[in-house]
């Protein structure tokens, strides 16, 4: 699919340019993130009206971050297009910490581990180099590509679950969307074919609603205004929480990571600089803390917004930071996010099956950017194994500590593996490949 490079990493788009063009993250972002607040306060047996105020949470300190990442402050934030959003990898542990501890712990350990990982992270980017190169991190992209995969054919089935899943009417709701997405980016040309996704996405809401898949109920229920309370469940410090949250901090930084380098290879064609990197996690850390004081599970970068980036050809960092300053600001309105709450999961499926494709292929292209010898060969293979085998075979960890699984499969078991095995596989002997095959090349 050819890119519109319409805008670059540092340009401002006019406002009847730059409103739409932002939206596009607001909608993506906020769409994918509440499920993440639903589910723990349904583990939790939450109320309705605490469910609410969890939702209005991650949405406001996800605004406030992504704010931050795109347009910097001081020394915090990377400055790239990269949105920021309440992380799936915090579920597990928010649900058994909460119910082992409280939930005031849970948020403690937030605090404290983000702390950690703003200023210990910060230093490990010093390293980049030798703890991360391209062949880490494009495995990492690769996984987190092909992760989602699964995310965007359980969200057009409906979300594995909830009543209809897999019906008819769900799959040619995904399949309209991603067909009226494609229609628009392929058929159009300057701004229209940047606002594909805000087009296709508000289609297809239409059709649901005309399909009566959406009930507003809800949102004329819902109050106009309210302010976020931090701390509204306590705040408690406990060793073991703080530790477990700390480690996982570690596994999720490696992925946070992982994206920034596919963003800097998407938007501005190389890989992100020390300075990109240590402030970014700086922002990941604090941003993540921040989030914890105010009721909300840890955030991370949201790859879904960064196949948007690719996918429209819109690399502005100023258009994600306003759609953090959008974002922002629905938290403070119920009835706008609960509005948002009520987008059929087919239709983010089928938005979701090309962007979430589009960062596969940004994981490929960090992988082309070194010689794929059998040193380098050996660490895709084996790292790519572990994190997504364990990933499709969960009942492998069954009967082992929930922080196991946590750091062994998926996106963060790829990780680990990759960067253990880069460390201890020496590049010399790398080296020394490549040497003998350039001279069986020459004899021959």
């Amino acid at each position: 699919m050819s890119k519109m490079k319409k805008y670059g990493l540092n340009d401002m788009p006019p406002l009847q340019e730059a409103v739409p063009f932002s939206l596009q993250h607001v909608l993506l972002m906020i769409a994918s993130t509440l499920a993440v607040p639903i589910i723990v306060a349904g583990a939790l047996s939450f109320s309705g009206i605490d469910t609410a105020f969890l939702i209005q949470c991650a949405i406001f300190t996800a605004g406030v971050t992504t704010m931050v990442q795109a347009y910097g402050l001081g020394p915090v934030g990377s400055k790239l297009p990269i949105v920021m959003g309440c992380t799936f990898t915090f579920i597990s542990p928010a649900i058994v910490i909460s119910l082992e501890y409280g939930i005031a712990a849970f948020f403690g350990a937030v605090i404290v581990g983000g702390i950690f990982e703003a200023f210990f992270g910060s230093y490990l980017m010093n390293y980049t180099k030798k703890l991360f190169p391209p062949i880490v991190t494009g495995s990492v992209v690769m996984v987190i590509g092909l992760s989602l995969m699964g995310v965007a054919i359980d969200y057009s089935a409906g979300i594995t679950g909830l009543p209809g899943y897999g019906a008819w009417q769900n799959y040619a709701l995904a399949f309209f969307t991603l067909a009226m997405i494609l229609l628009v980016n392929r058929l159009t040309k300057g701004f229209v074919k940047g606002i594909s996704v805000l087009i296709g996405t508000l289609v297809a809401f239409a059709v649901s609603v005309f399909m009566g898949m959406v009930d507003f109920t809800a949102v004329n229920n819902a109050a106009w205004f309210a302010i976020p309370t931090p701390m509204k469940y306590g705040i408690e410090f406990k060793l073991a929480p703080i530790l477990i949250v700390t480690l996982i901090y570690l596994v999720s930084m490696i992925e946070y990571v992982g994206d920034t380098t596919g963003v800097a290879m998407i938007a501005v064609n190389r890989e992100p600089t020390q300075k990109e990197l240590s402030a970014g996690v700086k922002c990941d850390g604090l941003g993540s803390a921040f989030s914890g004081l105010f009721n909300a599970l840890p955030n991370v970068s949201y790859s879904g917004n960064i196949g948007l980036v690719a996918l429209t050809g819109v690399y502005s960092r100023y258009i994600v930071g306003l759609a953090g300053l959008f974002i922002t600001l629905v938290g403070f309105v119920p009835k706008i996010s609960t509005l948002f709450s009520l987008i059929p999961a087919p239709i983010i499926g089928g938005a979701t099956v090309v962007m979430f494709g589009l960062v596969a292929t940004a994981g490929l292209r960090l992988l082309r950017m070194e010689k794929l010898t059998e040193r380098n060969l050996l660490i895709i293979a084996i790292s790519m194994t572990i994190g997504l085998g364990f990933a499709t075979t969960p009942q492998a960890l069954a009967n082992y500590p929930f922080y196991i699984s946590a750091v062994v499969q998926g996106i963060p078991g790829t990780a680990l593996t990759a960067t253990i095995l880069n460390l201890i596989f020496p590049r010399k002997d790398e080296e020394e490949e490549i040497e003998e095959e350039i001279q069986h090349e020459t004899a021959n």
